[in-house]
């Protein structure tokens, strides 16, 4: 599938720009038309000419990048569910040792070994938080790279 979509969506693309450029925009035209419909203020000066090619190419195109999408929200929503399962799990048992930590103040080994689960703990903590950075950081890659598609159509 990801094949698919760099060997095709280029071409396409080239297809596309190719079939545009007999329309005769300048660069400033082309950045104003981009400016007006990105930020959804579509004066309707200027305007795409939709033919029956685009079409064939478009809804491919469009169906291919929502699959692409999709997969990635499934992925990021499985791993945030195992990072709450895990959370969940800490904290139950960050509950338990605090309960033994109440019964047990009076020894001193015990202490050294609640410290030790602690440390153990805040270390899962921690790398809980490197995975929830890695997958923010692949959303946003992805979510770049959804809108550099998008440019190019």
């Amino acid at each position: 599938m990801v094949l698919i979509t760099f060997l095709f969506t280029p071409t396409f693309a080239i297809i596309v720009m190719e079939a545009e450029r007999s329309r005769q925009w300048n660069y400033i035209d082309s950045l104003y038309y981009t400016f007006t419909t990105s930020t959804l203020i579509g004066l309707g000066d200027l305007t795409p000419q939709p033919s029956y090619f685009q079409f064939f190419i478009l809804i491919p195109l469009f169906l291919i990048s929502e699959t692409l999408f999709a997969l990635a929200f499934g992925f990021i929503t499985r791993i945030k569910c195992t990072l709450q399962e895990e959370y969940s799990h800490n904290s139950q048992e960050l509950a338990k040792l605090s309960a033994e930590v109440d019964v047990t103040k009076d020894s001193g080994s015990a202490e050294a070994d609640i410290d030790a689960e602690i440390a153990e703990l805040s270390a899962r903590e921690m790398l809980m938080d490197k995975k929830i950075d890695r997958v923010k950081l692949n959303l946003f890659r992805i979510i770049e790279i959804q809108q550099i598609l998008k440019r190019s159509l």
